[in-house]
């Protein structure tokens, strides 16, 4: 089978072995490279020409672990130019790993769907997502404020919004991240999140007042978690102020909602492993993170 394909990619001319094709060593046994090569290259080409996203997925694998990383992507953009928008979309949502060329896949396909078509506000976040992961964050702001022009209502913040926001917290770029984060003002993620980079700026002061009339406020039984959320919020940004009293009155008496029936872990945001900005960024996101974990499904 592999001096067939050997044969398929290199023509031999006569009195010449044909060379062996350079292999990624990472990729041996990978059953995704034995289909493709099953399924052979020729096969595969035909399906991506008819926007086959199964057929990409294969090809693509084929390309990458041959090294041809000029065909791959010259292959990868003439796809994006002729797919319909329902083929980009599955493409992009099919190239949701964490691969260089499984990020090289969204943004180029996730482009070609804001571009060739009518953008809406849920395409433009997921651009504004790829797009600061990408670390192309003026890019990905541009994006985020045409979304958040057309959203009626906003795009959902725990979609995209907050992929596009930790890669801005992540990478430093605090005042862009402030900007988005204050499009949310309903949004206990996006509060708790906000008041936590605020102490990190060294204004606990206004984090503070950002949090207690959330946290004083009557709610309806429905939102008591979202109040929650912003309760631990506010112990957390008081532990860290050293104000540990102040704190304690906070701390519910059959304690959190995210660690009932879980043993207490310790917060990352301390960890003596991290870089002053990999601890800010934890610091930041620290009780969205653990409140995700402790009361996911």
């Amino acid at each position: 089978m592999l001096d067939r394909l050997r044969k398929l990619f290199t023509p031999e001319t006569p009195g010449t072995a044909a060379p062996r094709p350079a292999r990624n060593p990472e990729a041996e046994g990978r059953w995704d490279v034995m289909e493709a090569e099953k399924q052979g290259e020729p096969l595969l080409r035909q399906l991506v020409d008819r926007g086959d996203p199964r057929g990409w997925q294969l090809l693509s694998t084929l390309l990458s672990y041959y090294e041809r990383s000029g065909e791959l992507t010259e292959a990868r953009h003439r796809l994006a130019a002729t797919a319909t928008a329902s083929q980009l979309r599955e493409l992009v949502h099919q190239s949701s790993g964490f691969g260089p060329e499984n990020r090289l896949d969204a943004l180029c396909f996730q482009e070609a769907v804001v571009t060739r078509f009518p953008p809406d506000a849920d395409g433009l976040q997921r651009f504004a997502a790829v797009l600061a992961e990408a670390g192309r964050f003026d890019e990905a702001m541009t994006r985020f404020r045409e979304a958040i022009r057309l959203g009626d209502p906003k795009p959902y913040f725990h979609r995209w919004p907050q992929s596009t926001i930790k890669s801005l917290t992540a990478a430093g770029r605090y005042d862009d991240a402030e900007e988005l984060l204050r499009t949310y003002p309903d949004e206990s993620y996006a509060v708790s999140a906000l008041a936590l980079m605020l102490q990190v700026r060294d204004r606990t002061a206004e984090a503070e007042e950002l949090l207690r009339p959330r946290v004083e406020e009557n709610l309806p039984a429905h939102m008591v978690m979202h109040q929650e959320v912003l309760r631990l919020t506010l112990f957390t940004l008081l532990e860290r102020d050293g104000r540990l009293d102040e704190a304690a009155v906070l701390r519910p008496e059959h304690g959190w909602r995210h660690q009932w029936g879980r043993p207490e872990q310790a917060s990352p945001w301390g960890e003596p492993w991290q870089t002053p900005e990999q601890k800010r960024h934890h610091t930041i996101w620290s009780v969205v993170d653990e409140w995700s974990r402790g009361t996911a499904i």
